[in-house]
């Protein structure tokens, strides 16, 4: 029981945050949630 109660707490609730946040940033092209973007190294030439 405690298993099911830990993944309805966080990775259900993870999971919906970031749907809403996908959604949204496919709509206005700006990421409202939090997090680390890699940055690309840019190609020299």
């Amino acid at each position: 029981m405690d298993t099911l109660r830990l993944l309805s707490e966080t990775t259900v609730k993870w999971t919906i945050d970031w749907l809403a946040c996908y959604d949204g940033w496919r709509a206005t092209g700006k990421w409202a949630g939090s997090g680390r973007h890699l940055e690309t190294a840019r190609r020299a030439g």
